[in-house]
């Protein structure tokens, strides 16, 4: 059971109640990844439940980063409906094999985990959703190729963390510099021949 509400939840003040410890940096590592998403990955196929992840970044909008997806997934070719060519529509879009992607500006909050752990504040969320009808590997590929197109050019921090109440980091970007969680089992070959930057694997946690 989770001992602080999901960052979403935090972020959007969805639950009134106040987390019960703050993110920090430690040296205890968190727990894998792994078996976590095999066992979630069961209950989507035999009982339809998704999963979603987080990518929070600073200082670009919304609407910036909303064209700039729009661009890469067209690039990719991930997106099979044909709208904007310029900008994700405000209820998002799904993607060729059923992830939905929303982009959102977090609404500001007197605390913040991205801004107490890594100190920045997000600008923009994206929010994405992995689909019901499909596999958890394509729709992570995906993502990943997502990620890896909007922080490419070094000018963005961000963080990309599993939604699942306990919100494992997958990566960080901050100052230029791209760290991969090395505790989280997470990422592969394949995955990783998709990220462009420099990038050095870490212990990546939240503040308690």
């Amino acid at each position: 059971m989770a001992i602080w509400p999901s960052m979403s939840e935090m972020i959007y003040g969805l639950r009134a109640a106040k987390p019960l410890c703050r993110c920090h940096i430690g040296e205890r590592p968190i727990r894998s990844l792994t078996n976590r998403v095999l066992s979630i990955g069961a209950l989507n196929e035999e009982n339809g439940v998704a999963i979603s992840y987080g990518l929070s970044l600073a200082p670009k909008s919304a609407h910036q980063i909303s064209i700039d997806i729009t661009a890469i997934a067209g690039r990719l070719g991930l997106f099979t409906e044909v709208g904007d060519p310029y900008e994700l529509p405000g209820d998002g879009l799904t993607t060729r094999h059923g992830t939905w992607i929303r982009v959102t500006t977090p609404t500001p909050r007197s605390w913040n985990p991205v801004r107490e752990t890594f100190g920045f504040t997000p600008t923009v969320t994206v929010s994405l959703t992995l689909g019901r009808e499909i596999g958890y590997s394509p729709q992570q590929d995906d993502m990943v190729q997502l990620a890896a197109g909007l922080l490419s050019d070094n000018t963005r921090d961000a963080v990309l963390n599993f939604r699942d109440g306990n919100e494992n980091i997958l990566l960080v970007q901050l100052a230029e510099r791209l760290t991969l969680n090395g505790n989280i089992d997470f990422r592969t070959p394949e995955r990783l021949a998709l990220i462009s930057n420099p990038y050095t694997l870490g212990s990546l946690m939240w503040v308690e």
